[in-house]
């Protein structure tokens, strides 16, 4: 059986800690490209995909501003 009702899954990082400073996250979880599966905050704000980060694949974003050490970053799947 299909699971067809909408979730919610979210993956926390700290640059320096769990992500190098080269601006890419390798996400563990899989979302479909341009589909406006993700929602992405960046210290708590909301970043917009193709001007604070952009979707390499479906594992991957790069984000398009400096990060900095300590850095928080938020990644919410959404899918439904």
């Amino acid at each position: 059986m299909k699971w067809n009702e909408p979730y919610r899954f979210v993956e926390r990082y700290v640059i320096g800690n769990d992500i190098p400073l080269d601006n890419v996250i390798q996400l563990t979880k899989k979302y479909r490209k341009g589909k406006n599966e993700l929602k992405v905050f960046y210290n708590g704000l909301s970043a917009m995909n193709g001007r604070e980060y952009e979707e390499l694949d479906n594992r991957t974003i790069r984000f398009l501003v400096d990060l900095q050490p300590g850095d928080e970053i938020e990644i919410e799947f959404i899918k439904g």
